[in-house]
C-alpha cells in the first residue's frame, strides 16, 4: 500500500468517525422539529440503498483478500483481466470515500430536521444528494478512482 493511499484512508476514517459522533449528539429525541419523523422515512430508502452499495465495496474488498490467502483465482471466476491487478486496499480505500459521502449527507439531513426554521422546504434534499453523488462518482468517465476497475465491475455484473 502506499503512503497516499493510507494518508487517504487514514483522512476519511477520522472524518467518518467524527461525523458518526456529530449524528449521535443531534439524534437527541427531544427537539425534533414538527416535520422531522416524515423527512428522514421519505429519505430512508435512499439511505439504505447507497448504504448497501458501500457494503457491497467493503464485501468486495474483504472477499478479494480471503481469495488471494487462499490462493483462489477469483481472476477466472469474475472473469477479470489477469494484467491488471485489483487489490482489497483499493476497494476499501474508494468504499471510505463512498462511507464518507453516505455518513455526510445523512448527518446534513439530520441537521436540516433539526433546525426546520432554517430550512425552507421539507424534503429529503440531503437524500437526493447522497444518489446524486453516488451516481456520478460511480459513472464519471475521468481516468480517476480506479476507473478500469469500475468498468470491468460494471461489465461483470452486467
Amino acid at each position: 500500500m502506499e503512503t497516499s493511499d493510507t494518508v487517504v484512508i487514514s483522512l476519511f476514517s477520522g472524518v467518518i468517525i467524527t461525523l458518526i459522533i456529530l449524528i449521535g449528539y443531534f439524534c437527541n429525541p427531544k427537539d425534533g422539529g414538527p416535520l422531522a419523523s416524515s423527512e428522514l422515512s421519505s429519505g430512508i430508502d435512499v439511505f439504505f440503498f447507497t448504504g448497501s452499495l458501500v457494503w457491497v465495496l467493503f464485501a468486495v474488498g474483504a472477499n478479494i483478500e480471503i481469495f488471494k490467502r487462499f490462493n483462489v483465482n477469483y481472476e477466472w471466476i469474475f472473469q477479470i483481466d489477469p494484467s491488471y491487478k485489483m487489490y482489497h486496499w483499493q476497494f476499501f480505500k474508494v468504499g471510505l470515500i463512498f462511507l464518507f459521502i453516505w455518513v455526510f449527507c445523512l448527518f446534513w439531513q439530520i441537521v436540516k430536521m433539526k433546525m426546520p426554521d432554517q430550512f425552507f422546504n421539507d424534503y429529503a434534499t440531503f437524500s437526493l444528494c447522497c444518489i446524486i453523488f453516488f451516481s456520478v462518482l460511480c459513472a464519471i468517465p475521468l481516468r480517476i478512482l480506479y476507473s478500469t476497475a469500475r468498468w470491468v465491475l460494471a461489465k461483470n455484473c452486467w
